[in-house]
């Protein structure tokens, strides 16, 4: 059996070509438009991972997430848009909050532990 993924694409022919290759590699995929949509399927099915598209709106990502955190959270978390979004600094930031011994508040790290 394959990995179990969550494939979050607003644009229907990279979301199929995506969608394709990963089934072709021996993957289980589910592909959604939206992060609320994905909220849904995450907590219906637990993943392995999340490929998210990281260009929509203000938020919507990182209120997904938040609301993920309080229950569950795929084993993967795989970020992709145009460099210079800021990807890399929202994964560090998320990993710090998902780590943090004591958290200032959802996803946000105490900055006193290790995390």
């Amino acid at each position: 059996m394959g990995t179990q993924i969550v494939l979050v694409e607003q644009d229907q022919a990279e979301g199929e070509r995506l969608s394709f290759s990963l089934r072709d590699g021996g993957h289980h995929v589910l592909r959604v438009d939206s992060p609320v949509q994905a909220q849904t399927a995450i907590q219906a099915s637990t993943p392995d991972l999340l490929v998210m598209e990281w260009a929509w709106p203000e938020r919507e990502s990182i209120d997904m997430l938040l609301a993920l955190r309080a229950s569950t959270l795929p084993h993967a978390l795989l970020l992709r848009g145009p460099a210079g979004i800021g990807k890399r600094d929202f994964a560090a930031a998320v990993a710090q909050g998902l780590l943090c011994e004591q958290p200032a508040s959802a996803l946000t790290a105490c900055g006193k532990c290790q995390a």
